[in-house]
């Protein structure tokens, strides 16, 4: 079978008999029912609609990149004294409100070293999934003919840092070999592209927790890059492994929103009493915090969906939401 052309660096050989079809042959139209775009087309996708109405030089509120928005107040504004005292609509935090983001930065996540993600995963069963781990991805963006002006992230290593597990989360410890591990990296022009974590998955009906989302939006604003447009963005993505029933697992790729990474970023949400909900923070004295609003009506909480982008994950050159068969070891 001809191995498909790639626009980008990145080149499979499908591994299917004939008639069968993986993301590496499939063409831009059987992939219809995206439930996001690629952040990309949805830039041209608004210039469109500006041809023949102004220059192509010019701009206008449909053609211009999404602008990025503080939520933070403004203080020591020269017109007016400070708040309580005084304010005015230029120091004011905006408003947030709430909609699912149309758009995705990467629009696949592909595993090239499967033995790598079974050794992850293996060591964490061993311990019948009650001791958390977590790694950092490395590896590579590529362009993916799946999708108009579709993204990839290739998945060539996991590095596990120094980290402290227990039954419901993992957290990284001072790494003193970070340097290295990134000139490393560097050298075989490979680069941090996200994270891995387990779970025991006890909200079954939950993608991520308030609490993973918060963690993957930190980790997006720190892996933050200017994009052509001029819009800032992450690529950073977010894989989580959860145990299923007769000792299989899923792993399941998100993003969370660019407003959910901004609402972090600015210290609006505060932390959650349930897994299943996002907090606003309530402003402390003599301060003033973004409201969130979500059909027209301002919320004190909302569930954790409302930040979630989706993507799809392959290993083995197979479109999945994948089950791992894993036995365990005694």
């Amino acid at each position: 079978m001809e191995t498909p052309a790639y626009k980008g660096e990145l080149k499979y050989v499908c591994q299917h008999g004939e008639g069968g079809k993986c993301p590496n042959c499939l063409n831009k139209d059987v992939i219809a029912d995206a439930k996001h775009k690629s952040f990309d087309q949805y830039l041209n996708e608004r210039k469109e609609k500006c041809k023949g109405i102004h220059e192509p030089t010019s701009k206008c509120i449909n053609c211009i990149p999404p602008q990025e928005v503080e939520f933070k107040m403004k203080n020591n504004c020269p017109n007016h004294l400070p708040y309580p005292e005084g304010v005015c609509n230029k120091c004011m935090p905006p408003n947030a409100i709430l909609n699912r983001q149309i758009y995705r930065h990467v629009d696949y996540v592909s595993f090239m070293n499967q033995e790598e993600i079974n050794m992850f995963v293996s060591e964490w069963m061993k311990g019948y999934c009650m001791k958390q781990r977590m790694g950092f991805l490395f590896g590579y963006y590529a362009e993916d003919p799946n999708y108009v002006d579709g993204v990839r992230a290739v998945v060539e290593a996991i590095y596990e840092p120094p980290q402290l597990g227990d039954t419901n989360s993992v957290e990284p410890l001072e790494d003193k070999d970070k340097f290295y591990v990134d000139k490393i990296a560097s050298a075989l022009s490979l680069e941090c592209i996200g994270w891995v974590f387990t779970c025991i998955n006890s909200e079954k009906d939950v993608a991520l927790t308030s609490y993973d989302v918060r963690k993957a939006a930190r980790y997006q604003e720190n892996y933050s890059f200017i994009h052509p447009s001029g819009y800032k963005v992450s690529k950073f993505v977010t894989v989580v492994v959860k145990p299923k029933e007769n000792n299989n697992c899923e792993i399941e790729c998100y993003m969370v929103s660019d407003l959910c990474q901004a609402l972090e970023r600015d210290g609006i949400f505060d932390n959650s009493r349930s897994k299943k909900e996002m907090s606003v923070r309530k402003p402390k004295k003599n301060e003033m915090v973004s409201s969130v609003y979500m059909e027209s009506k301002p919320v004190e909480t909302f569930d954790p969906d409302f930040c979630i982008v989706n993507v799809i994950i392959i290993l083995n050159n197979s479109r999945l939401l994948m089950e791992l068969q894993l036995k365990r070891r005694t």
